[in-house]
């Protein structure tokens, strides 16, 4: 696996959040960030949220 801060290829990668950003880290890397706790990482943003809405609205539909 690679480390997404560093780019290093390491056997075993750990989940952690980086300035609001969860990212696939490397040991040595995961200082920088914290570990999400259950649940943390599943939030949806608003953003995201906003999409999906839009993309649902605007489906083709066969008439």
């Amino acid at each position: 696996m690679i480390c997404e801060l560093c780019g290093a290829d390491v056997p075993r990668t750990r989940r952690v959040i980086v300035e609001g950003t969860p990212l696939n880290v490397c040991t040595s890397c995961s200082k920088f960030g914290v570990t999400p706790q259950k649940g943390e990482e599943q939030k949806v943003s608003p953003i995201v949220s906003r999409l999906e809405r839009s993309r649902r609205r605007f489906r083709p539909r066969d008439v």
